[in-house]
């Protein structure tokens, strides 16, 4: 078998494969359970489920619930923005700063009229 570079595998039409199963997955695993062994055998293993339960408890009270909560607020006050008309006021008045800047599509017939000074004959966006 001769040795094959990456930039050459297209030269000789041999892909580069690599197998679903490998010699890493065996070491990983070594590594992961031999790391919990260690670290449970210096701790106890009541000690380490406890830490790790409690650890994983204060996580999702502390951080999970406040994001989560943030993102109702989040949505709620959105669609309040949306019954009401301020995301439609927002986008008329940043559309004129965005077109240029990023080159982006505009939207809607009336967009067209304003900005880009088109005729109204065709409704295609």
């Amino acid at each position: 078998m001769t040795n094959v570079k990456p930039d050459q595998a297209a030269l000789t039409k041999r892909p580069l494969v690599k197998k679903a199963v490998s010699v890493e997955a065996f070491v990983f695993l070594l590594l992961f359970f031999g790391f919990w062994a260690v670290l449970g055998h210096k701790m106890g293993t009541v000690n380490l489920m406890s830490t790790l339960m409690n650890t994983a408890y204060d996580l999702l009270i502390s951080t999970v619930f406040y994001i989560m909560a943030i993102s109702v607020v989040a949505g709620a006050i959105a669609e309040l923005f949306n019954e009401f008309g301020v995301t439609s006021l927002l986008n008329r008045i940043l559309s004129p700063l965005i077109k240029p800047v990023y080159d982006l599509p505009v939207r809607g017939r009336h967009f067209r009229l304003l900005l880009l000074g088109q005729s109204g004959d065709s409704d295609a966006c």
